[in-house]
C-alpha cells in the first residue's frame, strides 16, 4: 500500500500498460484465425459441399457436433473450439475428394495444420482419409500421425516359424508367377526341404547366398534380400502385391523394428513397389502410408530417402514418377513454388547414392575400393562424430603448447573468433584449398570474417550422410535435388543376374536419359555434379541429347547450364588397364573395360563433348586429386585419375589435396569442394529469370508472350505461384529500366555542352583538312605531269637491268654445273650420302636456271641417273632406319628425297619396310603359336597390327610432316592382308575340318574380322585428316573382309548340313500311327525356331548378304521335314478299311491340322524373311556388307533377290516349300473323304443288287398306298451314318481352329468362300460328301436294268428319305 501511494503513476502507467497488451494480444489471436481459415479456402464453398449441423443432409456420412451444445451443459471455449477444428476438418476432407486437383491440394495443407484434436477424434478422421489424401497428408510437413491409421494385423498369433513359412510359401509362388532365375536358386539353396522348386546346376549362380542358413532368425533378412532383388527389376515388383505380400513384409518389419538393415531393405522394396500408382489402395489399406511418413524424417538415408521417393511416386497429384535409378533428394514435401533449378548427382564405379556423398571426417582413416563399396559402419546422423567433440580436441592441443604466450595469444584469438569480435578484420580462406588451377579458375577461396562465424554458428552440429540434401537445400531456395542410384562391378567374376543385361556407358546413358524424361529434369536450367564414371555418363548423356529429335530429351542438353566433375577420368585411368595375363585373371567388368587409358570410345566421347560446349557454353569446374588412393586391405596405393586424364580442357581446373575417394566429400561447409558447387549453382539461380529479350521487337503481341510464358504451368496452384513471382521479377526488371535510363539521361544531359564544342571544333578542323587536302591533290596532278616521261624510261632500264641479271646468272649456273659434274665422282666414292645429295641438289638448282640451253634434255637425264644411283646407295640405310624406326636417320632420309622431288619413291620403301615387318610377325606367330587356335591366331595378329598403326602413325607423323599417315597405312595394311603366306583362308580350311560346328565357327571368325575392321575405321576416322575417299577406305575393308568371302558362298552348304543335323535329332516316326501324328504336330515349334534360328545365323555371319543360300537351305530343310508326313499318309492309306472307321477319320484330321499348323508358320516365316530384306535394303550404311562380303556374281544373285522382293515381283521366298505343303494339304484331305466315304460307298453297292428289289416283283404291291412304304435298311444306314458326321467334326471343325482352316482353305477354293460364321468349313467338308453320296446313288440307280412300279415307288420313297436327312444336315439333294 505504501508503495501504491507513493508512485502512483507508475502504477497506473503499469495498469494501462497491462491491459493494453492483453487487449493487443487477444486482436492479434482473433485475427490469425481468421487469416488461417480465410487463407484455406473459401468459406462459403464449404457451406455449399456440406450442409449445418441442424439441417443433416442424407447424403451426408459423417459424424456431425453441433457446436452449440446442451443448453443445459457447461461447455468450456477450449471444448467449443475443438469441436469448430474438427467440423472443419470433415469439411477439408470432402474438398479433399473433389476432381479439382487445386482444391485438393489447399484442402490437404489446411488440414495438415489443424492440432491439438482428441485422439476420437483423430480416430473417425483417419476412418475417412481415402488413400490419395492421406499420401498429401504425409508429404505435408509436420503433419500429426494421429491422422493415419494403424496397420491391420494379418498375422496374430503366428509364431517366428510359421512366418518362415509363410514366406517360403510366398517366395514359392512368386517363382512360379515370374520365372525368374535368382529367385529359383534362391529357393533351392535357403529351404533345403522344399523337393517341388526345380533345383539349378551349380554354373548357374545368378545369386550369390550361402548354402547354409544356421538358424531361422537370419532366413528372413536373407529372404528380404532377394526380394529386394527381385523387386529392383521393375517388371516383377508388381507381383510382389498381387501375390498379397505386402502385410507379409508389414508383419516382418514389425518383428524386426530394431534392425535397421531390414528396414532399410523392406523401405526399398517399397520404393519400387510405388512405381505402379496403381497398388496405392492396397499400399493404404496395407498401412505402408502411414509408416513412409515416419520415415521421411528417419535419421538413416537409406530408409529416409527410398520413404520420400515411395511417397512422391504415390502421389497422384503429382504427375512424375521417379523409376529404379533416381531418388528425390529434396523437396522430400509437397512444394508451393516451383523449382528454378534441377541439381542432379550422379556417383561413379562401386558408388551410391546413400553413401558416395556423405561428409567427409578429418581424421577417419582412408576407404579402400574393394571393401563395402566405401560405405561407413552406420548411415545415421547419431552415430556420427559431432563437432563439439572436435572444438574440445582443438582446445586441448590449445592447452598442450608449451609457449605461455603463444598460448595465450591463441586462446585470446579463439575467444575473439568464437564471439565475433575479429570477424571484420580477417578473412577466412575455406578448407580443401586448392594447390594448383588453370587461368579461368575464379575462386572464390575465402570469405569474411563475419559470414564464416555465421555460417559455423547456423551449422549443424552433426555429421551429415548427404550433404547435397543437408546442405543445399538450406543454402539454396528454388531448387530440386535428384540422386541417381545404379549397380557396378569391378569384375565379371562377380555373380550377375542373368535377366539384367550388363549394360556398357552408352546403354546406361539410354536408361539414364529416358527415366529423367520421366521426371520432367529439362524444362528448367540443370546443373550436373558428378563424381568419377558419373562425369562420363553426363558427357555420353548430352552428346546423345542433343542428337534427339524429341524436343523433352533435346532439352536435357540445350536446359544445361553447368557440370562439377569430381575427379572424372575423360581419357581413362591407368588403373583400369591390365596386361593380358592379369585380364585372364581378374575379369574386369565392362564398366573398367571401357575406362581403360586412352580408351577410343571414351576419347570419342570426349572431343563430341568439346564440339557441344563450343557450340552452347556452359559452366564447367574440374576437381582432380593429387593424393593416391587405398585399394584393397593390402595398402596398395593408387593414382586413380591422373591430372592429365582429369582435365577436361575447359572451363575451371582445380588440382585438390584429397584421394579419389574423398574428394566429392567435403569436410564441412567451409570446404572449397561445396562452397564453389553452391557458387556455381548461386549464380545460376540468379541468371534465371523471365525472357525479355522479346519486348525489343516491332511486332511484339502482349497476349502471345504471357501465354508462352504461362505454358509451363500446369496446375492452377502453379500458375498463380509462377504468376505472381513473374510480376514481381518484372516490376523489379521495370525498376532496374528506369533507374538505367534516368541515370543515362542524366549522363547525357550533363555531356550536351562538351559534345555541342567538340563537334564545332570537329568541323572547323574538318574544313581546314579540306583546303589543305585539295592543295595537295594539285601538287600531286603537277609533278605526275612533270615526271611521267621520266618514269617511263626508267621501267625500261629497269627491265633491260633484269634481263642482263639472268644472262650473267645462267652462265654462272653453266659453269657451276661443269664443276659439280667433275666433283661428283669423287663424292660417290666417298659414298658420303649427305654431300651426294648437296651436290644432286645442287646441280638440280642450276638445272633450273639452264632451261633454254640446248643440252637441256640431256642434263635432265642425267641428273636423273645421278639420282638412281644415290638411291641405290642409300637404300640399306633408308631400309635399316625404317625397320629400326630411327627417326633422326629417317628424317634425313625425307629431307633429301624431299628436296630431290623423289618422297614418292621413299615412301614406297616404307610401304615395303612395313610390310616386311608386319609379314614377318605373321610367320613368327604361326610358329610360336601352333598349339593356339586359328581364330587366336587371327585375333592376336589384329591386335598387332592396330598396336603397330598406333605406334607407327606416331612416329610417321614425326618423320614424314604434311603428310598423310591414314593415306599410306590404308595402302599398307590393304597390300599386308593380301600378301599373308599363309593365306587366312588356308588356315581357316584346315581348321574347318577339324571342328564339328562350322557355322559357330565362321561366326567367331567373322566377329573377330568384324571388330578389326571397325577398330580400323575408328582409328582412322579419329585420326588427322582422317576424311579419306571412300574408294580407299573401301579397298582396306574389302581386304579385310577378303578371307570371309569363299564361306559366304559356302553358306548354304554349310547351313543345309547344320539344318539337316537337326531335323535328324528330331525323331517323329513313332509304332504307332497316333504317336507319328502326334510327334509330328509337337516338332512343329521346334522345326520353326530352328528355322529363326538359321534366319538370325544368317544375320550374324553374312549380315544377311547370304539369304539367298538361307532360302536354299531352308527349303531342303523343310522339304525332308514334309518328307516326314507323307510317310505318315501313306501308313493312314495302308491302314484305312471299307468298314466305319472314326479313329481313322480322326488322325486324318489330325494331321490335316498339323499341316495347317505348319502352313500358318510358314507364313509369318517368310513374312519375316521378306521385312528383314527389305529392312536391311533400306538401310544406307557408309560400307555396305554385300560390297565386302559377296563375289560378283553372288552380289549380282543377292541384289536381284533384293529387287525382286522389293518391287513385289516375287511374292513368296519359299514357294516351293509352301506348294509342297498345300499340296500334301489336298492329299490328306482326299484320303479323309475316301475313309469317310468308304462305308457309304459299301451301302450303296445294294442298290444295283437285284435281289433288293426282287421282292416288290408280286404285283399285290402295286396298289398299296404311299405310307404303307418305308425306307430300306441299306438307305437307313447311309442316313444314320450321315447324322453322325457332324457329331465327329465337332472337336475339329466346329470351334475356332485357325491351324485347319489354313489346311483347307489350301485344299479348295469353296472352303475360302465359306466364311468366318462357326461351323462354315463343316458345312462344306458335309457338302462334299453329300455331293458324292447323291452321284454314287444316281450311278448305281443307273446301273439298275427293270424295276417294277412298286419297285419304283420304293425308289422314290428311299431318295425322298436321303432328301429329308440332308435337308435336315442343312444341305439341298443334288
Amino acid at each position: 500500500m505504501h508503495f501504491l501511494k507513493k508512485y502512483p503513476k507508475i502504477v497506473k502507467f503499469t495498469c494501462l500498460a497491462t491491459v493494453s497488451f492483453g487487449a493487443g494480444w487477444l486482436y492479434y489471436q482473433v485475427k490469425t484465425t481468421k487469416k488461417i481459415l480465410s487463407n484455406a479456402l473459401d468459406t462459403s464453398i464449404l457451406s455449399i459441399i456440406e450442409p449445418t449441423a441442424v439441417e443433416k443432409s442424407k447424403d451426408d456420412d459423417f459424424f456431425v457436433i453441433d457446436i452449440t451444445g446442451d443448453p443445459n451443459r457447461q461447455e468450456t471455449y477450449l471444448q467449443k473450439w475443438t469441436a469448430l477444428k474438427f467440423s472443419f476438418a470433415k469439411r477439408l476432407l470432402v474438398l479433399a475428394s473433389s476432381e479439382n486437383r487445386f482444391l485438393r491440394k489447399r484442402a490437404v495443407r489446411q488440414l495438415a495444420r489443424i492440432k491439438k484434436l482428441e485422439s476420437w477424434q483423430y480416430s473417425q478422421l483417419a476412418d475417412m482419409i481415402d488413400a490419395r489424401t492421406a499420401v498429401g497428408l504425409a508429404r505435408t510437413p509436420d503433419v500429426e500421425p494421429r491422422l493415419f491409421n494403424n496397420p491391420p494385423l494379418r498375422f496374430l498369433g503366428h509364431t517366428h516359424d510359421m512366418i518362415v513359412d509363410v514366406m517360403k510359401d510366398f517366395l514359392v509362388n512368386l517363382h512360379a508367377m515370374s520365372q525368374h532365375p535368382c529367385m529359383g536358386y534362391f529357393i533351392s539353396k535357403a529351404f533345403l526341404d522344399l523337393h517341388e522348386v526345380e533345383k539349378f546346376g551349380d554354373d548357374i549362380t545368378p545369386y550369390e547366398l550361402k548354402n547354409f542358413i544356421q538358424t531361422s532368425e537370419e532366413l528372413l533378412p536373407t529372404c528380404l534380400e532377394s526380394l529386394l532383388h527381385h523387386a529392383s527389376l521393375g517388371k516383377y515388383a508388381k507381383d510382389i502385391a498381387e501375390l498379397n505380400g505386402l502385410p507379409l513384409l508389414m508383419e516382418i518389419h514389425n518383428r524386426f523394428k530394431d534392425n535397421l538393415s531390414v528396414t532399410a531393405t523392406i523401405c526399398r522394396i517399397i520404393s519400387y513397389l510405388s512405381m505402379h500408382r496403381n497398388l496405392l489402395d492396397e499400399m493404404y489399406k496395407s498401412g505402408w502410408v502411414g509408416l513412409l511418413a515416419q520415415w521421411v524424417k528417419h535419421d538413416d538415408v537409406r530408409i529416409s530417402i527410398p520413404a520420400s521417393k515411395a511417397l512422391a511416386n504415390l502421389d497422384c497429384d503429382e504427375d512424375p514418377v521417379y523409376l529404379q535409378r533416381l531418388y528425390p533428394l529434396h523437396p522430400s514435401t509437397r512444394i508451393v513454388q516451383t523449382p528454378k533449378v534441377d541439381v542432379v548427382f550422379i556417383h561413379g564405379l562401386l558408388g551410391g547414392v546413400f553413401f558416395t556423398w556423405r561428409q567427409r571426417q578429418r581424421n577417419q582413416d582412408p576407404l579402400g575400393f574393394l571393401g563395402k563399396k566405401g560405405a561407413p559402419e552406420s548411415l545415421t546422423q547419431n552415430n556420427s562424430t559431432c563437432i563439439n567433440k572436435q572444438c574440445t580436441e582443438k582446445r586441448n592441443k590449445i592447452q598442450r603448447i608449451s609457449d605461455p604466450q603463444m598460448r595465450e595469444f591463441l586462446e585470446e584469438f579463439e575467444t575473439h573468433t568464437a564471439y565475433g569480435c575479429l570477424c571484420n578484420d580477417y578473412d577466412f580462406v575455406w578448407e580443401d584449398i586448392p594447390v594448383n588451377t588453370n587461368e579461368t579458375a575464379t575462386g572464390p577461396y575465402c570469405c569474411s570474417g563475419f559470414k564464416y562465424v555465421c555460417m559455423e554458428k547456423s551449422e549443424d552440429e552433426c555429421y551429415t550422410n548427404c550433404w547435397p540434401r543437408d546442405w543445399l537445400a538450406q543454402d539454396c531456395d528454388r531448387l530440386r535435388i535428384i540422386g541417381v542410384n545404379y549397380e557396378t562391378n569391378l569384375s565379371l567374376w562377380t555373380p550377375i543376374c542373368p535377366v539384367e543385361k550388363v549394360k556398357t556407358l552408352e546403354e546406361r546413358s539410354d536408361e539414364l536419359i529416358e527415366q529423367l524424361e520421366r521426371v520432367e529434369v529439362g524444362k528448367r536450367p540443370i546443373v550436373w555434379v558428378t563424381h568419377s564414371m558419373g562425369g562420363l555418363m553426363v558427357k555420353c548423356l548430352l552428346n546423345k541429347a542433343s542428337e534427339n529429335g524429341n524436343k523433352r530429351i533435346r532439352d536435357l542438353y540445350t536446359n544445361t547450364r553447368g557440370i562439377i566433375f569430381y575427379s572424372t577420368p575423360h581419357l581413362g585411368s591407368s588403373v583400369a588397364s591390365f596386361s593380358q595375363a592379369s585380364a585372364l585373371v581378374i575379369w574386369p567388368s565392362i564398366e573398367v573395360q571401357e575406362l581403360q587409358k586412352h580408351s577410343p570410345q571414351l576419347v570419342q566421347i570426349h572431343q563430341k563433348f568439346l564440339r557441344l560446349i563450343k557450340n552452347h557454353p556452359m559452366k564447367i569446374v574440374t576437381f582432380v586429386e593429387t593424393k593416391p588412393t587405398v585399394v584393397s586391405a593390402m595398402k596398395f596405393k593408387f593414382l586413380v585419375v591422373e591430372p592429365d586424364s582429369g582435365n577436361p580442357g575447359y572451363g575451371e581446373y582445380y588440382e585438390i589435396p584429397l584421394d579419389h575417394l574423398g574428394i566429392c566429400k567435403p569436410a564441412s561447409r567451409h570446404s572449397f569442394l561445396y562452397q564453389k558447387v553452391l557458387h556455381m549453382i548461386t549464380s545460376i539461380l540468379e541468371e534465371s529469370g523471365p525472357d525479355i529479350s522479346a519486348f525489343s521487337d516491332d511486332n511484339f503481341d502482349t497476349k502471345a508472350w504471357i501465354n508462352d510464358v504461362l505454358k509451363n504451368a500446369e496446375t492452377q496452384d502453379k500458375k498463380e505461384n509462377y504468376t505472381m513471382s513473374l510480376v514481381m521479377k518484372l516490376q523489379l526488371c521495370v525498376q532496374q529500366v528506369n533507374s538505367a535510363l534516368e541515370d543515362t539521361s542524366q549522363q547525357i544531359l550533363m555531356s550536351l555542352p562538351k559534345i555541342i564544342r567538340d563537334t564545332k571544333n570537329l568541323n572547323q578542323e574538318a574544313a581546314i583538312l579540306k583546303e589543305k587536302m585539295a592543295a595537295v591533290r594539285s601538287e600531286i596532278v603537277k609533278i605526275e605531269q612533270d615526271t611521267g616521261k621520266s618514269i617511263n624510261t626508267i621501267e625500261k632500264l629497269d627491265t633491260i637491268k633484269n634481263e642482263l641479271n639472268m644472262a650473267k646468272q645462267g652462265l654462272h649456273e653453266s659453269d657451276n654445273w661443269t664443276i659439280l659434274v667433275n666433283d661428283l665422282e669423287e663424292v660417290f666414292d666417298s659414298k658420303n650420302i649427305e654431300n651426294i645429295s648437296a651436290k644432286i641438289i645442287g646441280m638440280q638448282r642450276s638445272l633450273q636456271l639452264l632451261v633454254n640451253v640446248s643440252d637441256y634434255e640431256d642434263r635432265k637425264l642425267q641428273l636423273e641417273g645421278l639420282k638412281n644411283r644415290l638411291e641405290a646407295i642409300a637404300s640399306p640405310a633408308i631400309v635399316q632406319a625404317f625397320t629400326s624406326s630411327n627417326t633422326e636417320q629417317s628424317s634425313m632420309f625425307v629431307r633429301i628425297f624431299k628436296s630431290m622431288g623423289r618422297l614418292p619413291q621413299l615412301l614406297k620403301y616404307y610401304h615395303k619396310c612395313q610390310k616386311d615387318v608386319l609379314l614377318k610377325k605373321w610367320r613368327n606367330q604361326l610358329e610360336i603359336e601352333q598349339d593356339e587356335s586359328v581364330i587366336q591366331w587371327i585375333h592376336n595378329f589384329y591386335g598387332i597390327m592396330l598396336s603397330n598403326w598406333h605406334t607407327q602413325q606416331k612416329w610417321f607423323n614425326q618423320v614424314f610432316t604434311n603428310q598423310n599417315s591414314c593415306e599410306s597405312f590404308v595402302e599398307i595394311y590393304t597390300d599386308v592382308l593380301t600378301s599373308l603366306d599363309p593365306t587366312l583362308n588356308e588356315c581357316i580350311d584346315a581348321a574347318l575340318k577339324q571342328v564339328e560346328d562350322k557355322l559357330n565357327f565362321l561366326f567367331e571368325i567373322k566377329q573377330i574380322t568384324q571388330q578389326f575392321a571397325d577398330n580400323l575405321t575408328d582409328v582412322i576416322n579419329q585420326s588427322p585428316g582422317g576424311k579419306l575417299a571412300h574408294d580407299k577406305c573401301l579397298l582396306l575393308l574389302q581386304a579385310v573382309y577378303n578371307h570371309l568371302i569363299p564361306y559366304t558362298s559356302k553358306y548354304a552348304a554349310y547351313e543345309q548340313a547344320h539344318l539337316m543335323k537337326k531335323l535328324s535329332a528330331i525323331n517323329c516316326m513313332k509304332e504307332e500311327l497316333s504317336d507319328t501324328i502326334q510327334a509330328l504336330g509337337l516338332s512343329i515349334p521346334q522345326i520353326i525356331d530352328i528355322a529363326r534360328d538359321a534366319k538370325k545365323r544368317c544375320q550374324k555371319i553374312t549380315e544377311n548378304c547370304g539369304y539367298c543360300g538361307l532360302l536354299i537351305a531352308l527349303r531342303a530343310f523343310l522339304l525332308s521335314y514334309a518328307d516326314q508326313y507323307r510317310v505318315a499318309l501313306r501308313q493312314i492309306d495302308r491302314n484305312k478299311r471299307q468298314e466305319e472307321d472314326w479313329g481313322t477319320f480322326q488322325l486324318c484330321l489330325s494331321l490335316l491340322q498339323n499341316t495347317g499348323e505348319v502352313l500358318v508358320n510358314l507364313q509369318q516365316l517368310e513374312k519375316d524373311l521378306t521385312g528383314t530384306i527389305l529392312e536391311t535394303n533400306q538401310i544406307k550404311a557408309q560400307f555396305e556388307y554385300k560390297f565386302l562380303l559377296l563375289s560378283a556374281s553372288d552380289r549380282k544373285e543377292y541384289e536381284s533377290l533384293v529387287r525382286c522382293v522389293t518391287e513385289g515381283t516375287q511374292l513368296s521366298l519359299l514357294d516351293h516349300v509352301n506348294n509342297e505343303f498345300s499340296k500334301l494339304c489336298s492329299d490328306i484331305h482326299h484320303t479323309t473323304y475316301l475313309v469317310i466315304f468308304a462305308p457309304i460307298s459299301l451301302h450303296l453297292d445294294v442298290v444295283q443288287v437285284p435281289k433288293t428289289w426282287a421282292q416288290f416283283a408280286n404285283s399285290m404291291h402295286n396298289d398299296l398306298p404311299d405310307y404303307s412304304f418305308t425306307p430300306q435298311e441299306y438307305i437307313t444306314q447311309i442316313g444314320q451314318y450321315l447324322m453322325t458326321l457332324p457329331q465327329h467334326l465337332e472337336p475339329f471343325l466346329f470351334r475356332d481352329n485357325p491351324s485347319l482352316s489354313c489346311a483347307l482353305k489350301a485344299v479348295d477354293q469353296e472352303y475360302s468362300t465359306a466364311g468366318e460364321t462357326e461351323g462354315a468349313l463343316a458345312h462344306v467338308f458335309l457338302t462334299f460328301i453329300a455331293r458324292r453320296t447323291c452321284q454314287g446313288f444316281c450311278e448305281r440307280i443307273l446301273s439298275i436294268c427293270e424295276l417294277s412300279q412298286a419297285a419304283s415307288r420304293q425308289l422314290a420313297h428311299d431318295i425322298g428319305y436321303l432328301e429329308n436327312v440332308l435337308q435336315d444336315l442343312g444341305i439341298s439333294i443334288s
